[in-house]
């Protein structure tokens, strides 16, 4: 649309033009910015966030292993750090955010904010807007976003999504997790919800259903858009034997018509191609190339005197209200917790619940990296770490949790700890041996099913101390029990500890040359984080290197080039990948020739692009 000249109005025109605009109607949200602006963010345009390492918090349990990273601070603070080593990363963000409950249990400038706060929605607003554009830049091309929330800002949050990520899909789910409900003056909540903001088109996992549950439905298309104008592509002959698809066929001219749906060949063969038992042509449901693919799913049947190409249906779309008892945040949230540390968190997250959020997205990506900038009791990795033992893969997440009445030293982390390295036990432990769902098919089965169970339960007598049967809402599950007084083993894995305290930023210099050293000097972390580098191998006056299995990380500070040829001669004794990151203070970048006889390494330059990242995220020049 092209842009208005307003240039030759007269005032009384403009101000006409000014009240028109203002009259119009409006969708979205407003709040007052200035108002209630944010210390963390304008605190931020004076000291630079960096990241230093508590080593001591540090998990080696195998340097060939994973590495995850815990980072304790002000979540403002550790993702303006992430916009310079993640950006563009990350898989999947699932966080879970203050409720704004209005019982003063969340802080707004260092304030509890209560019910009776008039700008109260509108700080809550401002205070996940500056969050979630920091995040937004973080997120792989396909990557998504998972917002739990409740009530109180379900409707500020929706909006505020859809205008922040109006490129992609966004889908609000029910999960009930308290099914005793919240008593209040009118109705008792037992739900709460949590926003998917993901890429439009087919992107949700589907979910494997039981065995009990398969369906088979027409391959062939009908209804709406079904016919074969509506998709030539999609209009070829499959041949089947023994009612087996033996072989998928190709697309034929627009002039050829088959005289029949289906036609009898040598060898007990039938070629049957997608015209409906009124003679009309229409298309299969999946191209040639995928209906190639899933050749083991379809097979054919004679109903009545017409063949038909059938499809099993054995998984499922995830549905968008969670009702399992599983999600119950007390038994598989508070009391789960307790089992592991001795510390109590208020309300944390059933591990079923943020563990099948996140399998909706990255079940299929084994290399998948998950940020939480929300932490808390740290649910997040040990869903993760759970997700790679149960499916494997490679899985990373990034937590990040301030440490507010000592979250993070005395919950989080101490959580993710035990959960890596193991922890001692003493209690029962339960683990669903069988679980099915409770439909027709499993009450004809009746008496086929109970002696199944016996077998099973036969089986597994040795290793439990009981069995039992229960009945929970659409299920029927057989559950172990076990007696443990000893150790339970933990996931494995290596974790990283990083802080992002305020007193050890850089603050701004107006000499631009030493704010590059103050920077340079401070960067060491941030650089680890962004490589994925950790290990310190050698160091000296003026450069530092780092090993993560065959990789390696060279950071050189000699602000007079006086150690060059030394560290050029140490890094060329390695074999691997090989990083440097040189101090410059020409923010054009460095004179590559001269490292023109460097073996086999990646050279790049700093502070400029980490400034480059802060002015662009906290407007400063």
């Amino acid at each position: 649309m092209a842009k208005k000249d307003y240039s030759s109005l007269s005032k009384e025109d403009l101000l006409n033009v000014l009240e028109q605009i203002e009259a119009k109607k409006k969708y979205g949200l407003v709040w007052d910015e200035e108002r209630v602006p944010e210390k963390v963010v304008a605190e931020c345009r004076e000291s630079l966030p960096v990241l230093t390492e508590d080593k001591h918090k540090a998990i080696n349990s195998n340097e060939q292993d994973i590495t995850h990273l815990l980072i304790e601070g002000d979540n403002f603070h550790a993702l303006s750090v992430l916009n310079y080593t993640h950006k563009g990363k990350i898989d999947l963000i699932y966080i879970d955010p203050p409720y704004n409950t209005g019982s003063k249990d969340w802080k707004y400038n260092n304030d509890y904010v209560d019910e009776n706060d008039t700008w109260r929605h509108s700080k809550w607003i401002q205070f996940m807007f500056n969050r979630l554009t920091l995040a937004k830049n973080l997120l792989t091309e396909d990557g998504a976003l998972i917002v739990a929330i409740d009530h109180n800002e379900q409707e500020n949050l929706g909006i505020l999504l859809r205008e922040m990520f109006g490129n992609k899909e966004v889908t609000c789910i029910s999960i009930v997790h308290n099914p005793r409900g919240i008593q209040g003056n009118n109705f008792s909540y037992t739900h709460e919800n949590a926003y998917f903001v993901y890429p439009k088109g087919d992107f949700i996992s589907p979910i494997k259903r039981s065995e009990e549950d398969y369906e088979w439905e027409n391959l062939r298309n009908w209804g709406g858009d079904s016919e074969r104008k509506d998709g030539k592509s999609m209009f070829f002959p499959i041949v089947f034997k023994n009612n087996i698809l033996v072989e998928v066929g190709s697309v034929p001219s627009d002039d050829f018509h088959p005289e029949a749906a289906y036609e009898v060949l040598d060898n007990d063969l039938i070629k049957l191609w997608p015209i409906d038992n009124n003679g009309i042509e229409r298309k299969w449901r999946y191209s040639i190339d995928s209906l190639s693919q899933i050749k083991n799913k379809v097979r054919l049947e004679k109903i009545k005197d017409y063949y038909q190409a059938q499809l099993l249906k054995d998984t499922d779309r995830p549905k968008t209200v969670w009702t399992d008892s599983k999600y119950d945040a007390n038994i598989y949230g508070t009391q789960l917790l307790a089992e592991i540390i001795d510390a109590k968190f208020p309300f944390p997250k059933s591990l079923f619940t943020v563990k099948e959020c996140i399998e909706t997205v990255v079940k299929n990506k084994p290399n998948a990296l998950i940020l939480d900038f929300f932490a808390g009791s740290g649910t997040t990795g040990h869903a993760v770490l759970e997700i790679n033992k149960e499916h494997g893969g490679h899985r990373k997440f990034i937590l990040c949790t301030n440490n507010e009445s000592n979250i993070c030293s005395e919950v989080t982390y101490p959580r993710i700890q035990r959960c890596i390295s193991g922890y001692d036990f003493k209690g029962k432990v339960k683990e669903i041996l069988l679980e099915k769902k409770i439909n027709f098919t499993l009450i004809k089965r009746g008496n086929i099913f109970a002696q199944e169970l016996e077998k099973l339960a036969e089986e597994h007598s040795a290793k439990y101390s009981e069995i039992k049967k229960e009945i929970n809402g659409q299920f029927f599950r057989l559950i172990g029990i076990k007696d443990i007084d000893g150790r339970r083993d933990g996931y494995g894995g290596n974790l990283r500890f990083f802080r992002a305290a305020a007193d050890s930023f850089v603050k701004q210099n107006a000499n631009k040359d030493q704010l590059r050293i103050d920077v340079s000097q401070r960067c060491t972390e941030m650089l680890c984080l962004k490589e994925d580098i950790y290990n310190l191998v050698d160091e000296d006056i003026n450069y530092k290197i780092f090993k993560q299995g065959q990789r390696y990380l060279a950071i050189y500070y000699d602000f007079g080039g006086l150690q060059l040829e030394q560290l050029k001669k140490r890094m060329n004794e390695f074999y691997g990948d090989k990083i440097l990151y040189c101090f410059t203070l020409d923010p054009q970048g460095l004179d590559i020739t001269n490292f023109a006889d460097w073996e086999n390494i990646r050279i790049e330059p700093i502070p400029q692009k980490i400034l480059d990242v802060y002015k662009r995220i906290f407007k400063i020049n």
